[in-house]
């Protein structure tokens, strides 16, 4: 698969989807699930399956297949596999290119043929780690991707090899040299196919700014990061997959991704540790690093996922230390016992509330966010205090693109909306539907449709998402769909699976009451997507069943259970 230079970014990424879909207020599962493997022959002898949180590669030697990857859970490398096999291949040799479960999670799928499974010697300690910590790590998930997520331990595939330092193996008509490396984790391996004059790079590449620092993650070795990809672009590759190995590049075009990527890293960390021999606070440096001129335009070095000041705070942590050289902060007591105290000397909490909303007045919300936090940590159950900070919250959260910090702020705006609702100050608003409803920028469901009570009875029992009693609303989805200038660009990659979703408006049309081919009542919602200015863009049909839903768009169907699956709208059964 090819792409003309302009289309890489962020087009055949997860981000790029990951940031359609958050902006668009779908949860990332129900478009994660749904979403079927894509494959590609991008050279002779190389094959890529993509999915939009993963990707991987098998390469054919004449004697035997060799898998870089395993995209995330086994039905999706079931997929793969059967591709292999339609080829006559047998798997003898799985390559992860590092622990993150989008990599190594669909590995069970591929054991038919005993191949061998060669890693970092780090990467078992990795899949140790996430059980272990799967509480943890599966509330941190729910921010950063702004999904729902169960704390469960996995049943890895560990390799049945490790080593450290370089490694070669040789199958048919091609050699194999594996070299384990230091970047987005400490259990890299990438590999230099010579033959090919290919790269395969995990996600030592994004397709955006790279991954050097996540607000919720242990710290990135930036420098060995800059290193590890100046010994890939010494190779000269004529061909480099990373993303897993979801995106391809090639030629000059590859090189100058491999050049603009180290630059950055290693300016940036540059930057840092000056500030830092300098003695700059964390606070002010965050602010200070910039990229250089003519890097800020580069679309493959978009703030997409990550961003300048999460690599700042990242390299920071790692050079740094945690005190920060004021003495009250050496060993500080409870945060919330300061706030209180400061509570008391400041009076009444009306005070904290009016300079927060002055300071959002004079667009200054984060500062504002901050000063309310003194209020907040004292008095978290102030229903006054967390209306504000919803508010200051939403309004920094307009102008963020970001897929990381965006949805750590959709996080706690719906936990503030929670806790208001708890108290009776909110009450969830469904409206009566009375097509065309065009909505823009609102925090309720985007719209609810009415399902009749002979739709109902078929839908017996207790199932929490089909067998509301009368008058009961089902949630499928509570974000909201907000504008956006850059998502025509992020969706447009995908006209197979999303067509191109609009920017701000979408009008439920028909509602009609149907039935399914084998007679299972349902109802049927057209939906028609246009931008923000009205400009139509697609139609889609979602069609709701007594267990489950199936949505048409463009010429490209999926379907989901309800009990699993969120999409976008509210249906209230009467």
């Amino acid at each position: 698969m090819s792409f003309s230079k302009n289309r890489y970014t962020l087009i055949a990424t997860i981000f790029a989807l990951f940031i359609s879909l958050t902006l668009l207020g779908i949860e990332g599962e129900a478009a994660l699930w749904d979403t079927p493997v894509r494959f590609a022959n991008p050279i002779k002898g190389v094959h890529t399956a993509s999915q939009p949180i993963s990707g991987a590669a098998w390469i054919e030697t004449g004697e035997g297949v060799v898998i870089i990857d395993t995209l995330t859970i086994p039905s999706f490398a079931a997929d793969m596999m059967n591709k292999i096999k339609e080829r006559g291949g047998t798997v003898k040799y799985i390559i992860y290119t590092h622990g993150h479960g989008d990599h190594v999670g669909g590995a069970s799928a591929f054991l038919e043929d005993k191949p061998q499974i060669i890693a970092n010697k780090y990467l078992p300690d990795r899949l140790d780690k996430y059980n272990y910590q799967a509480e943890h790590r599966a509330r941190i998930t729910a921010e950063q991707f702004n999904v729902r997520t169960v704390a469960s331990k996995k049943k890895w595939v560990y390799p049945t090899q490790t080593f450290l330092g370089i490694k070669t193996i040789k199958l048919g008509s091609m050699t194999f040299e594996l070299h384990t490396a230091l970047g987005e984790t400490d259990d890299v391996c990438w590999v230099w196919v010579p033959e090919l004059k290919a790269a395969f790079i995990g996600d030592l590449l994004i397709g955006s700014f790279p991954n050097v620092g996540n607000p919720w993650k242990p710290t990135r070795m930036a420098l060995r990061w800059a290193k590890t990809l100046e010994e890939v672009r010494a190779k000269n590759p004529e061909h480099i997959f990373y993303n897993g190995a979801a995106i391809h590049r090639k030629g000059e075009d590859a090189l100058e991704v491999l050049d603009d990527t180290i630059e950055a890293i290693r300016t940036v960390f540059d930057q840092v540790i000056d500030y830092i021999n300098k003695g700059v606070h964390i606070t002010e440096m965050i602010h200070m690093v910039k990229l250089p001129e003519h890097l800020k335009d580069k679309p493959h070095l978009r703030f997409a996922y990550s961003r300048l000041e999460f690599f700042v705070f990242n390299t920071y942590r790692w050079y740094h230390g945690y005190f920060d050289g004021n003495p009250a902060n050496l060993l500080p007591g409870p945060e919330k016992e300061v706030m209180a105290e400061l509570m008391k000397v400041i009076g009444e909490p009306q005070k904290v509330l009016d300079r927060a909303e002055a300071l959002s007045q004079t667009d200054q919300a984060q500062l504002g966010l901050e000063v309310l936090d003194v209020l907040i940590q004292a008095e978290p159950e102030n229903v006054k205090a967390r209306q504000m900070r919803m508010k200051l919250l939403k309004k920094i959260r307009r102008g963020d693109n970001n897929l990381m910090s965006r949805n750590a702020y959709t996080t706690f705006i719906a936990r503030d909306r929670a806790f208001l609702v708890s108290k009776g100050v909110l009450k969830a608003e469904v409206k009566e539907v009375k097509p065309p409803y065009i909505f823009e920028n609102k925090d309720e469901p985007l719209f609810t449709v009415t399902i009749p009570g002979e739709f109902v009875k078929q839908a017996p029992g207790n199932n929490i998402f089909a067998a509301r009693a009368a008058g009961s609303t089902l949630s499928i989805s509570v974000n909201k769909l907000e504008e956006n200038p850059d998502l025509g660009q992020a969706a447009q990659g995908y006209a197979d699976v999303l067509k191109r979703i609009g920017d701000g408006r979408a009008e439920l049309g028909e509602v009609t009451e149907t039935k399914l081919p084998d007679g299972t009542p349902a109802v049927e919602f057209v939906i028609k997507w246009a931008t923000k200015n009205g400009v139509p863009l697609t139609t889609q049909a979602l069609t709701v069943y007594k267990d489950g839903y199936s949505i048409s768009m463009g010429t490209h169907t999926w379907a989901g259970k309800l009990p699993d699956k969120k999409i976008l709208y509210s249906i209230t059964f009467k």
